[in-house]
């Protein structure tokens, strides 16, 4: 057992990734736990009754790392020296990670639109409109079989992504195995 700031027990879980936080209502009678695992939290008051969910993750933090898997897998596609399934599903992966970002765009300007910032809204979908671009011209290239389209969009992908730096150890958060199915099924991308 592991004793919070609150000293309420919380059973450790060393082999799961749960992350547990404990917050106090403003009455300070009403006490919460938030456990999260991955992408997902759920609230729960002292005597455990399930309350309500509670997304941790933004989509700025999900854009961050879609942009850090499509580096890690595009310097993982330079070492190869063939070109086979796996590496047209690792290609797809790429694509699926474009279309990803493209998708929490507009979740990501909701904000500003509230607020009536239209211009920087439209000036923020306007930035990542290649996304959605390159996601089609990847699926296309998946296609027709053509490398060099591949290459290409690999370049605007490196151009755009310039800024970031990513560690030779940095390992890719998801598996790219049947990212090419995935990618030819979508209908967005035609």
């Amino acid at each position: 057992m592991i004793l919070s700031h609150a000293c309420l027990p919380i059973p450790a879980c060393p082999h799961t990734e749960l992350s547990v936080t404990i917050i106090r209502h403003n009455s300070g009678i009403l006490i919460y736990l938030i456990i999260e695992n991955d992408r997902t939290a759920d609230l729960f008051s002292y005597n455990f009754e399930s309350m309500t969910f509670i997304k941790t993750e933004t989509t700025g933090k999900d854009r961050n790392k879609l942009i850090r898997d499509i580096l890690i897998t595009i310097r993982d596609l330079n070492r190869e020296s063939n070109f086979d399934q796996d590496s047209r599903d690792k290609v797809a992966f790429i694509g699926l990670n474009l279309y990803l970002i493209y998708k929490g765009i507009d979740e990501s300007v909701l904000a500003w639109e509230k607020r009536n910032y239209w211009a920087k809204a439209d000036k923020f979908r306007m930035e990542w409109q290649w996304t959605l671009n390159s996601a089609r011209e990847i699926k296309r290239a998946l296609i027709q079989d053509d490398v060099p389209a591949m290459m290409n969009q690999f370049g605007v992908i490196f151009t755009k992504f310039s800024q970031k730096t990513l560690p030779k150890s940095a390992k890719v958060s998801q598996s790219s195995q049947g990212s090419e199915k995935k990618l030819l099924g979508l209908k967005d991308l035609q």
